[in-house]
Protein backbone atom coordinates (compact mmCIF):
# COMPACT_ATOMS: atom_id res chain seq x y z
CA UNK A 1 0.00 0.00 0.00
CA UNK A 2 1.26 3.48 -0.88
CA UNK A 3 -0.02 6.82 0.39
CA UNK A 4 1.05 10.30 -0.70
CA UNK A 5 0.02 13.84 0.22
CA UNK A 6 2.49 16.13 -1.53
CA UNK A 7 1.65 19.71 -0.75
CA UNK A 8 2.42 21.68 2.38
CA UNK A 9 -0.45 23.05 4.49
CA UNK A 10 -1.77 26.26 2.99
CA UNK A 11 -4.83 27.90 1.53
CA UNK A 12 -6.32 26.03 -1.42
CA UNK A 13 -6.82 28.54 -4.22
CA UNK A 14 -9.10 28.58 -7.19
CA UNK A 15 -6.98 29.05 -10.30
CA UNK A 16 -9.28 31.93 -11.20
CA UNK A 17 -8.15 33.69 -8.01
CA UNK A 18 -4.43 33.52 -8.64
CA UNK A 19 -2.51 36.72 -7.81
CA UNK A 20 -2.48 39.09 -10.77
CA UNK A 21 1.31 38.90 -11.35
CA UNK A 22 1.08 35.09 -11.58
CA UNK A 23 -1.89 35.18 -13.95
CA UNK A 24 -0.14 37.78 -16.11
CA UNK A 25 3.09 35.75 -16.09
CA UNK A 26 1.26 32.60 -17.21
CA UNK A 27 -0.62 34.52 -19.90
CA UNK A 28 2.65 36.00 -21.18
CA UNK A 29 4.19 32.52 -21.36
CA UNK A 30 1.16 31.25 -23.26
CA UNK A 31 1.27 34.23 -25.64
CA UNK A 32 5.06 33.93 -25.97
CA UNK A 33 5.31 37.61 -25.04
CA UNK A 34 8.69 38.29 -23.44
CA UNK A 35 8.05 41.98 -22.75
CA UNK A 36 4.79 41.24 -20.93
CA UNK A 37 6.54 38.49 -18.99
CA UNK A 38 9.29 40.91 -17.89
CA UNK A 39 6.66 43.37 -16.64
CA UNK A 40 5.62 40.82 -14.00
CA UNK A 41 9.17 40.43 -12.61
CA UNK A 42 11.06 42.51 -10.08
CA UNK A 43 14.42 43.97 -11.10
CA UNK A 44 16.28 41.46 -8.93
CA UNK A 45 14.08 38.43 -9.55
CA UNK A 46 15.61 35.08 -8.56
CA UNK A 47 14.74 32.21 -10.92
CA UNK A 48 15.79 28.68 -9.99
CA UNK A 49 14.91 25.78 -12.27
CA UNK A 50 15.60 22.33 -10.84
CA UNK A 51 18.46 23.66 -8.71
CA UNK A 52 20.02 25.82 -11.43
CA UNK A 53 20.09 29.58 -10.86
CA UNK A 54 19.20 31.58 -13.96
CA UNK A 55 20.65 35.08 -13.97
CA UNK A 56 18.50 38.05 -14.98
CA UNK A 57 20.52 38.52 -18.15
CA UNK A 58 19.80 34.89 -19.08
CA UNK A 59 16.00 35.21 -18.71
CA UNK A 60 15.53 36.11 -22.35
CA UNK A 61 17.36 32.98 -23.50
CA UNK A 62 15.39 30.90 -20.98
CA UNK A 63 12.05 32.18 -22.22
CA UNK A 64 13.07 31.92 -25.87
CA UNK A 65 13.94 28.24 -25.35
CA UNK A 66 10.33 27.74 -24.26
CA UNK A 67 8.78 29.96 -26.91
CA UNK A 68 10.67 28.23 -29.73
CA UNK A 69 9.09 24.87 -28.86
CA UNK A 70 5.78 24.68 -30.73
CA UNK A 71 4.56 22.09 -28.21
CA UNK A 72 5.32 24.17 -25.14
CA UNK A 73 2.29 24.81 -22.93
CA UNK A 74 1.51 25.05 -19.22
CA UNK A 75 -1.72 23.74 -17.75
CA UNK A 76 -2.09 24.76 -14.07
CA UNK A 77 -3.79 21.95 -12.16
CA UNK A 78 -3.73 23.00 -8.53
CA UNK A 79 -2.68 26.01 -6.46
CA UNK A 80 -1.97 26.80 -2.82
CA UNK A 81 -1.09 30.05 -1.10
CA UNK A 82 1.07 30.47 2.02
CA UNK A 83 1.66 34.10 2.96
CA UNK A 84 3.17 35.86 -0.05
CA UNK A 85 4.07 32.57 -1.76
CA UNK A 86 1.86 30.92 -4.37
CA UNK A 87 2.59 27.35 -5.45
CA UNK A 88 1.22 25.97 -8.70
CA UNK A 89 1.24 22.35 -9.77
CA UNK A 90 1.41 22.49 -13.55
CA UNK A 91 1.30 20.06 -16.40
CA UNK A 92 4.08 21.08 -18.74
CA UNK A 93 4.17 19.98 -22.34
CA UNK A 94 7.14 20.22 -24.65
CA UNK A 95 9.16 18.32 -27.23
CA UNK A 96 11.94 15.82 -26.63
CA UNK A 97 14.06 17.19 -29.45
CA UNK A 98 16.01 14.09 -30.34
CA UNK A 99 12.90 11.96 -30.66
CA UNK A 100 10.65 14.85 -31.74
CA UNK A 101 7.97 13.54 -29.38
CA UNK A 102 5.51 15.68 -27.43
CA UNK A 103 6.00 14.99 -23.73
CA UNK A 104 3.93 15.87 -20.69
CA UNK A 105 5.19 16.00 -17.13
CA UNK A 106 4.32 17.60 -13.79
CA UNK A 107 6.22 20.43 -12.16
CA UNK A 108 5.85 22.56 -9.04
CA UNK A 109 6.19 26.32 -9.70
CA UNK A 110 6.56 28.40 -6.53
CA UNK A 111 6.15 32.18 -6.93
CA UNK A 112 7.23 34.71 -4.31
CA UNK A 113 5.44 38.03 -4.72
CA UNK A 114 6.19 41.48 -3.32
CA UNK A 115 4.59 44.78 -4.33
CA UNK A 116 2.75 43.23 -7.29
CA UNK A 117 5.94 41.77 -8.77
CA UNK A 118 7.35 38.28 -8.84
CA UNK A 119 10.55 38.29 -6.81
CA UNK A 120 11.28 34.56 -6.81
CA UNK A 121 10.31 31.63 -9.00
CA UNK A 122 11.44 28.14 -8.12
CA UNK A 123 10.64 25.31 -10.53
CA UNK A 124 10.93 21.73 -9.31
CA UNK A 125 9.95 18.35 -10.74
CA UNK A 126 6.78 16.81 -9.35
CA UNK A 127 7.01 13.12 -10.25
CA UNK A 128 4.13 10.68 -10.09
CA UNK A 129 4.22 8.14 -7.27
CA UNK A 130 5.03 4.53 -8.10
CA UNK A 131 2.05 3.03 -9.90
CA UNK A 132 1.28 -0.17 -11.84
CA UNK A 133 2.28 0.34 -15.46
CA UNK A 134 -1.22 0.57 -17.00
CA UNK A 135 -2.39 3.05 -14.33
CA UNK A 136 0.68 5.25 -14.83
CA UNK A 137 0.12 5.06 -18.59
CA UNK A 138 -3.53 6.11 -18.18
CA UNK A 139 -2.56 9.18 -16.13
CA UNK A 140 0.24 10.11 -18.52
CA UNK A 141 -2.07 9.79 -21.54
CA UNK A 142 -4.79 11.83 -19.80
CA UNK A 143 -2.40 14.67 -19.00
CA UNK A 144 -0.98 14.57 -22.53
CA UNK A 145 -4.52 14.73 -24.04
CA UNK A 146 -3.56 11.63 -26.05
CA UNK A 147 -6.71 9.69 -26.92
CA UNK A 148 -4.90 6.86 -28.72
CA UNK A 149 -2.53 6.24 -25.81
CA UNK A 150 -5.43 6.44 -23.36
CA UNK A 151 -7.45 3.79 -25.21
CA UNK A 152 -4.39 1.55 -25.42
CA UNK A 153 -4.44 1.18 -21.64
CA UNK A 154 -7.81 -0.66 -21.75
CA UNK A 155 -8.71 -4.21 -22.75
CA UNK A 156 -11.21 -4.52 -25.60
CA UNK A 157 -13.97 -5.59 -23.19
CA UNK A 158 -13.12 -3.13 -20.42
CA UNK A 159 -15.76 -1.44 -18.29
CA UNK A 160 -15.78 2.22 -17.19
CA UNK A 161 -18.25 3.80 -14.79
CA UNK A 162 -17.88 7.58 -14.58
CA UNK A 163 -20.16 9.26 -12.02
CA UNK A 164 -22.65 6.35 -12.24
CA UNK A 165 -22.69 6.27 -16.06
CA UNK A 166 -21.65 2.92 -17.61
CA UNK A 167 -19.42 2.48 -20.68
CA UNK A 168 -18.87 -1.10 -21.82
CA UNK A 169 -16.17 -1.98 -24.35
CA UNK A 170 -13.63 0.07 -26.21
CA UNK A 171 -16.06 1.73 -28.63
CA UNK A 172 -18.12 3.22 -25.80
CA UNK A 173 -14.98 4.06 -23.81
CA UNK A 174 -13.52 5.84 -26.85
CA UNK A 175 -16.61 8.04 -27.14
CA UNK A 176 -16.51 8.81 -23.40
CA UNK A 177 -12.79 9.56 -23.36
CA UNK A 178 -12.94 11.74 -26.48
CA UNK A 179 -15.72 13.81 -24.93
CA UNK A 180 -15.10 13.88 -21.17
CA UNK A 181 -11.35 13.35 -20.85
CA UNK A 182 -9.45 14.58 -23.91
CA UNK A 183 -12.22 16.87 -25.14
CA UNK A 184 -12.55 18.46 -21.71
CA UNK A 185 -8.76 18.85 -21.46
CA UNK A 186 -8.90 17.03 -18.13
CA UNK A 187 -5.75 17.08 -16.03
CA UNK A 188 -5.01 14.91 -13.00
CA UNK A 189 -2.76 15.78 -10.07
CA UNK A 190 -2.31 12.63 -8.00
CA UNK A 191 -2.43 13.21 -4.25
CA UNK A 192 -3.00 9.72 -2.86
CA UNK A 193 -2.57 6.12 -4.02
CA UNK A 194 -3.93 3.04 -2.31
CA UNK A 195 -3.30 -0.50 -3.55
CA UNK A 196 -5.48 -3.32 -2.22
CA UNK A 197 -5.46 -6.91 -3.51
CA UNK A 198 -4.52 -5.86 -7.04
CA UNK A 199 -6.90 -2.90 -7.19
CA UNK A 200 -5.56 0.66 -7.25
CA UNK A 201 -7.44 3.71 -5.95
CA UNK A 202 -5.94 6.98 -7.20
CA UNK A 203 -7.23 10.19 -5.63
CA UNK A 204 -6.53 13.24 -7.76
CA UNK A 205 -7.28 16.92 -8.02
CA UNK A 206 -8.72 17.41 -11.48
CA UNK A 207 -9.15 20.45 -13.66
CA UNK A 208 -10.18 21.08 -17.24
CA UNK A 209 -12.59 22.81 -19.58
CA UNK A 210 -15.85 21.59 -18.10
CA UNK A 211 -18.77 23.34 -16.46
CA UNK A 212 -17.50 24.20 -12.97
CA UNK A 213 -20.64 25.89 -11.69
CA UNK A 214 -21.50 24.54 -8.25
CA UNK A 215 -18.36 22.40 -8.04
CA UNK A 216 -15.79 22.74 -5.25
CA UNK A 217 -12.17 23.73 -5.68
CA UNK A 218 -10.23 21.61 -5.76
CA UNK A 219 -12.48 19.05 -7.42
CA UNK A 220 -11.41 15.72 -5.95
CA UNK A 221 -12.09 12.49 -7.83
CA UNK A 222 -11.08 8.95 -6.96
CA UNK A 223 -10.22 6.62 -9.85
CA UNK A 224 -10.66 2.96 -8.90
CA UNK A 225 -8.56 0.90 -11.33
CA UNK A 226 -8.62 -2.86 -11.79
CA UNK A 227 -5.50 -3.67 -13.86
CA UNK A 228 -4.80 -7.06 -15.34
CA UNK A 229 -1.27 -7.45 -16.66
CA UNK A 230 -0.48 -4.44 -18.82
CA UNK A 231 -4.08 -3.31 -19.33
CA UNK A 232 -7.04 -1.99 -17.37
CA UNK A 233 -10.19 -4.13 -17.24
CA UNK A 234 -12.27 -1.82 -15.06
CA UNK A 235 -12.28 1.83 -14.00
CA UNK A 236 -14.79 3.42 -11.65
CA UNK A 237 -14.60 7.20 -11.10
CA UNK A 238 -16.31 8.75 -8.09
CA UNK A 239 -16.45 12.28 -6.76
CA UNK A 240 -14.72 12.46 -3.40
CA UNK A 241 -14.86 14.89 -0.51
CA UNK A 242 -12.38 17.80 -0.60
CA UNK A 243 -10.88 16.73 2.75
CA UNK A 244 -8.55 13.84 2.01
Amino acid sequence: MACRKPHSPGVDMSLAKLPLPVKTFLRALGDRDYLALCETLSGDVALIEEGKHIAKEALHAWSESLFSDVNFALYPTYATEIGSSTTLIVLRRGTEHRAKLALAFQQRWRFGISEDRIVTLTIMPEPLPALPAPVAAYIKATNAFDLRALLATFTDDAFVNDQLEDYWGKVAIAEWAARDIVGARLTMYVVKVLEHHGHVAVTAYVDGRYDKRGLPYPLVLTFHFSPRGDEIVQLIILRNQAGI
